[in-house]
């Protein structure tokens, strides 16, 4: 299967493409998952920074620069 481009999956994002956000959120979850665990050392916690990431990574889609790499 051909992996769409993060700049790809970020256009169709600001478009409000619902199923491009959560192919994000799928793309990078455990990555993110990974360092916040990491820095509290509880799952819990953990998870309830990731949401909170990702709501964050929505509420600011439209002041993303897309000459940038997304994760950066």
């Amino acid at each position: 299967m051909h992996e769409t481009p993060d700049a790809e999956l970020l256009r169709r994002c600001r478009s409000g493409d619902e199923r491009a956000y959560r192919e994000l959120v799928t793309r990078y979850q455990r990555q993110v998952y990974t360092v916040a665990f990491r820095m509290v050392r509880s799952g819990e916690d953990a998870e309830d920074i990731t949401e909170e990431t990702f709501v964050r990574v929505f509420r600011s889609l439209a002041r993303y620069d897309p000459a940038r790499p997304f994760p950066a």
